[in-house]
């Protein structure tokens, strides 16, 4: 019984590695072609590439940028409903504007170019991804009907973090998506934009040569904070960009994990640098 059971955890564990192996030479392919378009679509335009992992600040820091420049947003090629929202206000011939474009982007492939890399602490993007998911019905919650009050439960948490950290979900996860930045890449964390977004900001547009009009982006980070955006997208009702624009909160990992998570994660961070 014990050797039945032994051979068939081994198939699943098998069949659950090529799952992922295709699942994720697929992710491969679209992020390759996904590379390919922007760069041929926009090849006129002066580029601002904004690159993170889920759930870290994306499109906040997109909104300052594109006022500032008055630029056009594009979020890959699997976003229209959310450019919308972006773009609302813009000229219908978009693709043949001149000017600056801002992409908002997940896909590594973007750190061959020069590119800002927006990055958050780990622990609260999984607790803030965990509800994108949620919300969503992604890959976890994909067949789940639970009531949304049972995410405070620890225990399901863990299961989720488990999961995550199994590289099953097909983002993959914070650690392995931070592998691929390159030294030309600018470096900053979500944690210094809402501190001190002025200073994190300015960051950006020096990297990218751009003069710094003082007055005008302190104007523009006033108007496009955090609390403003969400306010906007539940005026209008736009349900995606409400649940895009969750909380912004620091230090939100701390009412979800437990030791056993944080040993959870440690572990794997140890074995990542492996």
């Amino acid at each position: 019984m014990k050797n039945k059971e032994f051979k068939k955890k081994i198939f699943v564990e098998r069949k659950n590695s090529l799952f992922r192996h295709l699942y994720n030479l697929r992710r491969e392919i679209i992020q390759s072609l996904d590379y390919f378009k922007y760069m041929a679509l926009y090849k006129g335009n002066k580029k601002i590439i904004i690159l993170t992992f889920p759930r870290s600040g994306t499109h906040w820091l997109t909104f300052i940028i594109s006022k500032y420049l008055d630029a056009y947003v594009s979020l890959g090629i699997s976003s229209k409903r959310k450019e919308k929202f972006f773009n609302r206000d813009y000229l219908a011939n978009k693709y043949k504007r001149k000017g600056f474009v801002v992409l908002a982007t997940h896909n590594k492939k973007f750190t061959k170019t020069k590119a800002v890399y927006l990055k958050r602490d780990k622990k609260d993007i999984f607790v803030s991804k965990y509800y994108w998911d949620f919300e969503n019905k992604r890959e976890f919650f994909s067949d789940n009907k639970m009531d949304k009050e049972k995410l405070k439960n620890k225990f399901l948490f863990k299961k989720y973090l488990q999961y995550n950290l199994s590289e099953a979900d097909s983002y993959g996860n914070p650690f392995i998506h931070e592998r691929g930045i390159k030294k030309n890449n600018l470096i900053i964390t979500y944690e210094d934009l809402t501190i001190n977004p002025f200073q994190t900001v300015s960051k950006v547009l020096n990297y990218y040569n751009i003069p710094i009009n003082r007055k005008k982006l302190k104007k523009i980070i006033k108007e496009e904070e955090f609390s403003k955006k969400k306010g906007e997208a539940l005026k209008i009702k736009n349900k995606r960009m409400i649940n895009v624009l969750r909380k912004g909160k620091i230090g939100g990992w701390k009412e979800y994990f437990d030791i056993d998570c944080l040993k959870l994660l440690k572990k794997y961070e140890e074995q990542a640098k492996k």
